[in-house]
């Protein structure tokens, strides 16, 4: 399963704290950082339309000069990360916001998207939101995005936050997964966590969570919204790894799910110099040659929107 990352650095309080004065010094570090690790990043978010999550400096604004402020951060920032972010969170959390939508309407909504995809056409344009698979608001979900469809906004993809608590019922996960599923575009559960003092419990849920979205034909990724105890926004119950970066069972059980799903084979083609493996999707790299001497090298993509089981064919000519 794909995993990205990126938290604070991009959203709009943490690059423009003063109006007028603009950094970008903390996600330049990060996406530095990415890069020589080779770690796919995406945006979150461009903006935010709950109100306690704009810069203090913007909130108390006289609308026109909100307009033009959202204007200059659209230009500087997607110009600044334009290629750098494989998704863009765009706005987030518009079910349980309104600070643009009460100033222009919902028609903002669909300025924001067409805006940032002129920008960056790459990006892949997410709406992204919470209580929709951890506590049912799916349905409600569903109607919002087709209603910013219908806006004209040119939405691509669907961002699920999966902020649990208790338990994670994998049947009702699915469920709610399979609604949005409908909609026909992917889905990424784009913040994964569960608090639970009991670290098995915390390993049944990651379990949980993850065997039901590897599984789901209409899901693409998810990312784990933290992992150390000591910086986890939801304290160290919510963890992985403890503060001594020891892996607890939960993070046990991640590392046994990675391993499950990476394909690693040895085999032999046949007469006609041909072979067939299943793999799980992913990117491979494929070694063609004798034990004692290499005839070709290539790397391949399995795609995860085929809901048959992957073949791998390898073609081989015969000397």
């Amino acid at each position: 399963m794909p995993s990205s990352h990126k938290r604070n650095e991009a959203k709009w309080y943490a690059n423009e704290p003063e109006r007028g004065k603009i950094t970008y010094e903390k996600a330049d570090a990060m996406l530095n950082f990415a890069n020589r690790h080779q770690i796919p990043v995406r945006g979150h978010a461009l903006f935010w339309e709950v109100e306690d999550a704009n810069p203090n400096w913007l909130k108390s604004l006289p609308n026109h000069e909100v307009y033009e402020a959202m204007k200059r951060r659209l230009e500087h920032a997607g110009n600044h990360f334009k290629g750098k972010f494989r998704h863009w969170d765009v706005n987030n959390e518009m079910m349980h916001g309104s600070f643009f939508k009460d100033r222009f309407g919902k028609q903002i909504w669909k300025w924001m998207y067409e805006e940032t995809k002129k920008i960056d056409p790459q990006a892949l344009l997410f709406v992204n939101d919470y209580n929709v698979i951890s506590y049912g608001e799916h349905h409600a979900y569903k109607a919002h995005i087709n209603e910013l469809r219908q806006l004209g906004a040119p939405v691509e993809a669907i961002g699920v936050q999966g902020h649990f608590a208790d338990r994670v019922d994998p049947v009702v996960v699915k469920q709610r997964l399979d609604v949005l599923a409908e909609l026909g575009l992917p889905i990424w559960v784009t913040e994964y966590d569960s608090v639970h003092p009991d670290a098995n419990r915390r390993a049944d849920n990651l379990e949980a969570l993850y065997r039901v979205a590897f599984s789901h034909p209409a899901v693409k990724g998810v990312l784990m919204w933290g992992f150390w105890a000591g910086a986890h926004w939801r304290g160290e119950h919510a963890a992985i790894v403890n503060h001594d970066w020891s892996l607890n069972e939960a993070g046990r059980r991640y590392e046994k799910l990675l391993q499950e799903w990476t394909t690693q084979r040895v085999e032999k083609t046949d007469a006609n110099g041909q072979v067939t493996c299943p793999a799980f999707h992913g990117t491979y790299e494929v070694r063609i040659g004798e034990e004692s001497k290499m005839l070709q090298q290539q790397t391949i993509e399995l795609d995860s929107t085929k809901q048959t089981p992957l073949q791998l064919d390898i073609i081989v000519p015969v000397e």
